[in-house]
């Protein structure tokens, strides 16, 4: 579509829909050019048939995992969507219609003792490795030859740093 990756992100949370059939048919929507160019127009339908069509293609691709584990078919749990992604409007709809199995979004719980501003599936990710990192280390269990790659580490820095000096309603950025 022409768009720089932080103006299609802003497309995606402020717009977007995986469902095609949303009603948007005539609707547009003024987005941001490339490099600060002038604004662009584009008719949601458009942006919706690209989520819907990534949706359909992330759920094949967790179908395809499945399979390549061994699994006839998708465990009785079903798929559980985490991440930035599991925000998209209509994804679990999708899935449903496509996985044809039980699916869910997965979010960090207060039971857990994570601050309300994290109980949301978007950081369900973040906050799960860092609850199981910290499980395994006071079990004694932590892998030395685990690596991670240095952007993860960065960006996992990154996110901590902003969570732990401005606050969790911060860290959202």
């Amino acid at each position: 579509m022409g768009l720089a990756p932080a103006m299609a992100e802003e497309a995606k949370v402020k717009y977007g829909s995986a469902l095609v059939e949303n009603g948007d048919r005539w609707r547009k929507v003024e987005l941001q050019g490339v490099d600060g160019g002038p604004p662009r127009t584009v008719p949601l339908d458009r942006v919706n048939r690209l989520l819907h069509d990534r949706a359909v293609e992330l759920v094949r691709m967790v179908l395809a995992k499945v399979n390549e584990a061994g699994f006839k078919r998708v465990p009785m749990g079903g798929i559980v969507f985490t991440g930035g992604c599991s925000n998209l409007h209509g994804l679990v709809e999708v899935a449903l219609d496509y996985g044809r199995c039980p699916v869910r979004l997965g979010a960090p719980s207060a039971t857990l003792g994570v601050p309300l501003e994290l109980e949301d599936s978007k950081f369900a990710t973040g906050v799960g490795l860092l609850l199981w990192g910290i499980r395994r280390r006071h079990a004694g269990a932590v892998a030395q030859d685990i690596t991670v790659s240095p952007s993860v580490q960065q960006r996992l820095r990154s996110w901590m740093a902003r969570l732990m000096f401005r606050g969790p309603a911060e860290a959202r950025a």
